[in-house]
């Protein structure tokens, strides 16, 4: 079960920034510890963590001041990467493929600020598994609730078999990510 904390749009503790109760979001854990993105040891990392309530993929982070751009501004390319990689864990949790970016799209719709608490929620849309094809969508809200990102990303997926030939990352690796997938059959979420 989830146990995160994320302030509300009040500024009150809230167990869950989704408005769903906390134990429908299950806690995943983190592979790699030294990932920009989701290593919990990676000292210039962004510490994102992830859950699902089976139909989605959720990140939570908050925005360090080590990757401001302007002033107390996130960086732009800080929150794609936000994006990215929430959409690239759905691709991984539901599909149990691996993922390479083609294509992604994002929307800034507010400003991110250093400190803000993010929580980024992606679906996945549509699969073409003949043409390698997965299209899949992400919001990102601040601690207020706002929308602040929108994102449409093309994915290459690949099985950890097809991916372990292009010897992209060690085999340890694929092998401890692929331990994720038991007791869960793939597919696209309904």
């Amino acid at each position: 079960m989830s146990t995160d904390v994320s302030h509300s749009s009040t500024g009150a503790l809230a167990e869950n920034p989704t408005g769903q109760p906390a134990e429908l979001w299950q806690a995943l854990p983190t592979v790699d510890p030294h990932c920009f993105a989701c290593g919990a040891h990676n000292d210039q990392g962004l510490h994102m963590t992830f859950a699902t309530n089976g139909k989605q993929i959720r990140s939570q982070v908050v925005i360090p001041e080590h990757v401001r751009g302007w002033s107390n501004l996130a960086h732009g390319g800080v929150t794609t990467t936000i994006l990215d990689e929430t959409m690239a864990w759905a691709c991984i949790y539901f599909l149990h493929q691996f993922p390479l970016t083609r294509d992604i799209q994002v929307r800034f719709k507010k400003p991110v600020y250093v400190g803000d608490q993010l929580y980024a929620i992606t679906t996945l849309e549509s699969l073409d598994e003949r043409r390698r094809k997965l299209i899949i969508q992400g919001q990102l809200f601040n601690q207020k609730d706002e929308l602040v990102a929108t994102a449409t990303g093309d994915f290459a997926p690949f099985t950890p078999e097809q991916f372990a030939t292009m010897d992209l990352v060690p085999q340890a690796d694929l092998d401890q990510l692929t331990a994720m997938f038991s007791g869960a059959a793939p597919g696209m979420p309904e």
